[in-house]
């Protein structure tokens, strides 16, 4: 008689399965993780001793490094934390295919932050960057920080390569800017 790895011979048939009962629906558990929220947004930026703002439709904003940040709870239910920043400077509209290079560059080359460019009314260019969490489960403290920190950073690293690539030229002696 041949003999299966789990013990049970080759002729011997399989046992049915015992039919089970489904335990009686429990009630959800309320999560242990906290919603995140405007208020504990804004506690965090206090606990940090960051500066920010209200705008007159609830979103949050500041200024880091010079670039002007949003922080906006978006999706339906508000599940999703975008991070968005603004480079401090304008651009050409002459400059439109290098901004986009630049930004596709940095999009195939990392995870963070998404880059793109938006053309204004009056022609100018402004290049964005924002990084966006999914939060529908909540998040603890510190993930709530790692997430606003992460948004920050990454686009301002973003930003920080594109002042080494187009210095200000009111911050050059005037032999090098003119």
């Amino acid at each position: 008689m041949v003999r299966w790895w789990w013990s049970r011979a080759a002729d011997e048939p399989a046992a049915a399965p015992k039919p089970t009962v489904p335990p009686a629906a429990a009630p959800a558990a309320a999560s242990a993780t906290p919603r995140v929220t405007r208020d504990r947004i804004t506690a965090w930026f206090d606990s940090q001793g960051y500066v920010f703002f209200t705008d007159a439709q609830g979103e949050l904003g500041g200024l880091w490094r010079s670039n002007v940040f949003s922080f906006v709870l978006g999706g339906v239910d508000e599940h999703i934390l975008q991070v968005r920043g603004q480079w401090h400077r304008l651009v050409t509209i002459d400059r439109i295919e290098e901004i986009l290079e630049i930004c596709n560059a940095w999009n195939t080359e990392r995870l963070w932050p998404k880059c793109y460019v938006k053309v204004r009314d009056d022609g100018q260019i402004s290049v964005v960057a924002e990084v966006s969490t999914e939060v529908e489960h909540g998040a603890d403290d510190a993930q709530l920080g790692t997430a606003l920190l992460c948004g920050l950073s990454a686009a301002s690293l973003f930003f920080s390569s594109l002042d080494e690539r187009y210095p200000d030229p009111a911050s050059l002696p005037p032999a090098v800017a003119g």
